[in-house]
């Protein structure tokens, strides 16, 4: 009937490849009935245990109603104004076949949701603002043979609510394509809803549900007023209102919904061809404090030899003699003074020798560091360049798979297929995306080993 909630975070394959555990917890809150009709409200946590650490999923507070057979048949829908129905009634302006799910909008990332989970049959209206919000509209044909019909509920069929909220999520995602406000962004991807950040309320949605759709029907009509686009360097979040109808009464509505494109963060490309290690190695920080060493190491021998070389002092006074008043007689001496070492017990030759002894273990010290620095960054580049080559071919890979799982998947959905044969092809899908999220990450510890090394990020 109503309700709140917010999505936290996604849940990737990685968590599946890694084992990880999603557990939900449901609180009964509040209990009431009358004339036959029990109400329920209850709260919903999802959370997943990420190796220790208790992360939250979704969270949702929400009313269930139970109603007697007359009470559903005489639902009235939520309230509309004339300018509601305008919207609804609005000549169509667009018209985008949805039903043969297209590749610019099913294959092309980011891609929309497709196959049974696809709750639109075409888009009807588009109508943008030029500060980018505006309003776009879609429609979906009911047919008694809808698999949810047979699924939702036990004697009783109806569209599942979720589905409801599925359609108004595809009608934005619908709108990001229609406007290409995914561009500029690297491998885009939609979120299941926008996630809320720490202290967002965006990820937070409050919906109401005052009608059922039910296999009698004919038409759904979906539209979405979106109220901002907001776009940052690997992200553009849509927000917006929206509402369903069913053969021309409007039944749900969902304020506050919001979508989130989210795109990879840019990879800093290879360097190509492979730089001078040597000379790159002579420019970092451990190679510049090696040098600082010898020039002192070099300074201490100059000191040293000082020692041996021959000492020239000057020295000169002037002054008068007489009467303290009147001074008579003018006195003046110089002196010269040249001074040669002979023996002062070895500690100038010893004293050479040991400067000498540090100067020379300060130039294989620099010579050490440089070769070192030198195989550290031919090292790390290689590491580098294998991760990138095996990121590639794992993409490969993973898009093959793909596009073999929703081959396999039609097949299976017109029984063409035998649920052993598609369960192997998910399967492997499964495991190939498992090895391109490791490759992904191994590629991204690889160029931060290149960073460090080459001094451009600290460890």
């Amino acid at each position: 009937l109503d309700g709140t909630c917010t999505w936290h975070r996604e849940l990737r394959a990685s968590d599946a490849a890694l084992g990880r555990r999603l557990m939900t917890r449901t609180k009964l809150t509040s209990l009431s009935r009358a004339s036959g009709m029990v109400i329920v409200g209850f709260e919903v946590a999802s959370t997943i245990d990420v190796e220790g650490t208790i992360e939250p999923v979704f969270t949702m507070k929400t009313v269930f109603g139970f109603f007697p057979k007359e009470a559903l048949a005489s639902q009235a829908g939520l309230a509309t104004t004339d300018a509601d129905r305008t919207w609804l009634e609005a000549a169509s302006n667009a018209h985008v076949d949805l039903k043969g799910e297209p590749a610019a909008y099913f294959e092309a990332a980011p891609k929309m949701s497709g196959g049974m989970i696809r709750v639109l049959d075409r888009i009807t209206g588009d109508w943008p603002n030029a500060d980018g919000t505006g309003r776009v509209r879609a429609e979906k044909d009911i047919a008694q043979s809808e698999w949810f019909f047979k699924a939702h509920f036990f004697q009783d069929p109806v569209q599942p609510g979720s589905l409801g909220i599925e359609a108004m999520i595809e009608v934005l995602q619908a709108w990001v394509k229609l406007r290409d406000l995914a561009q500029g962004l690297m491998n885009p991807r939609f979120e299941p809803m926008a996630i809320a950040g720490p202290g967002e309320k965006l990820g937070t949605c409050t919906w109401k549900y005052r009608g059922q759709v039910l296999p009698h029907n004919r038409l759904v009509v979906t539209e979405a007023e979106i109220t901002a686009v907001v776009r940052d360097a690997q992200s553009v979040t849509i927000v917006g209102n929206a509402w369903l109808w069913v053969d021309g009464m409007r039944i749900y509505s969902c304020l506050g919904l919001a979508i989130r494109v989210v795109g990879d963060a840019p990879a800093t490309p290879l360097p190509v061809p492979a730089p001078d290690f040597s000379r790159l190695a002579a420019g970092l920080p451990e190679a510049d404090a090696v040098r600082q060493q010898v020039a002192v190491a070099r300074s201490g021998v100059d000191i040293a030899r000082a020692g041996f070389f021959p000492s020239l002092d000057l020295k000169a006074s002037f002054g008068r003699q007489g009467d303290p008043f009147v001074p008579q007689l003018e006195q003046w001496q110089a002196g010269l003074t040249l001074t040669f070492p002979l023996f002062n017990g070895g500690r100038d030759l010893f004293g050479g020798e040991s400067a000498r002894a540090v100067l020379s273990a300060a130039k294989s010290t620099e010579a050490g560091t440089h070769r070192q620095l030198t195989i550290s960054l031919l090292q790390a580049y290689e590491g580098w360049a294998e991760a990138e080559q095996k990121l590639k071919v794992d993409r490969i890979f993973v898009e093959a798979t793909q596009t073999r799982s929703e081959i396999a998947r039609r097949k299976y959905e017109n029984g063409l297929l035998t649920f052993e044969d598609w369960d192997i092809i998910e399967n492997d899908l499964i495991n190939r995306q498992r090895t391109f999220l490791v490759s992904k990450l191994l590629r991204a510890q690889a160029e931060r080993t290149w960073r460090q090394v080459t001094s451009q990020e600290e460890t």
